[in-house]
């Protein structure tokens, strides 16, 4: 289950960040042009696809979903 629970972890803060970055983005070119749907869920995807190696990467080396990981396992063992 540790390894799920990382994944869990690591994707939210994925999201997150690509969330952020994307309405960064998209607030940006809104400014000039209206953007199509398809592009701002494009960058989305890109935005996230690029983002979840950088932090697979910094927490391989330096742990931070660690208290994630407990939070969440603690959720799945109370139910």
């Amino acid at each position: 289950m540790g390894s799920f629970l990382a994944d869990v972890a690591k994707g939210v803060v994925t999201g997150v960040i690509a969330q952020g970055f994307t309405l960064l983005v998209s607030g940006v070119i809104a400014t000039f042009v209206a953007p199509p749907t398809v592009a701002v869920l494009g960058v989305f995807a890109i935005a996230a696809f690029g983002i979840g190696f950088v932090v697979s990467e910094i927490d391989d080396e330096y742990n931070f979903t660690e208290p994630m990981k407990r939070e969440i396992e603690k959720i799945v063992n109370e139910n």
